[in-house]
């Protein structure tokens, strides 16, 4: 608490005069605000800087049922229970949402890629220090069994050749695209929900987040 707060709230305690006892409230609510201000801005800043999201998410749904186009092409939709007839719809609404099956663009992605392949970034341990404290979820194990302190540890226990293992990892596509990501679909109205209403939640592995970190 702002010892001006402090102040002002003793200060009421002790006076005696209507007034004063009204000024010194209006003082204190005053300092209050600001002070709740400034934490607020502080938080704000504190998860910008460790890339969170600046407003909580809304309450997701796991779903039990879900809206299926018609197979046959007609407009409209049937409400499905069956997960296994889940599974291609929502592949092909989310790849054409992102343009996963846009020819030219996934081309394009691959030839920068490719001329970009071998080459190791660099990588200076200050930088990859500082991406360190950015990772969220220190200690959370992912799907592989590794955390973001075990990685930290092999850091500082070498910062030099862990940064040139971190850079050679980075440059090469075969070893990145061996790692998996997975991820889960939520309803954000209700457990019976339509694809346009999912939300989907892609975790990445630790080493994966350190990499984003990094990058950023």
């Amino acid at each position: 608490m702002p010892l001006a707060l402090r102040d002002a709230l003793q200060r009421v305690r002790v006076a005696t005069d209507p007034t004063e006892i009204a000024a010194l409230k209006k003082h204190a609510w005053a300092i209050k605000r600001r002070w709740v201000l400034d934490m607020k801005t502080h938080a704000f800043k504190r998860r910008a800087d460790r890339g969170g999201v600046f407003a909580k998410p809304k309450k997701l749904h796991t779903i039990t049922s879900l809206a299926l186009p018609y197979l046959d092409g007609q407009d409209g939709f049937e409400w499905s229970k069956n997960e296994d007839a889940w599974h291609g719809p929502l592949t092909q609404y989310f790849g054409d949402k992102t343009g996963a099956y846009n020819v030219d663009r996934v081309h394009n992605t691959l030839d920068f890629i490719q001329q970009a392949e071998g080459v190791h970034p660099d990588v200076d341990e200050v930088s990859l220090d500082i991406a360190f404290t950015r990772c969220r979820h220190q200690n959370k194990l992912d799907r592989y069994g590794v955390s973001m302190l075990a990685l930290y540890a092999l850091f500082k226990a070498h910062p030099a050749g862990f940064s040139y293992w971190f850079a050679a990892l980075t440059s090469s596509t075969d070893t990145m695209a061996q790692f998996q990501i997975w991820a889960k679909g939520l309803g954000k109205t209700s457990a019976a929900s339509h694809m346009t209403d999912i939300r989907v939640i892609a975790p990445m592995c630790a080493l994966l987040q350190l990499i984003d970190a990094w990058c950023a």
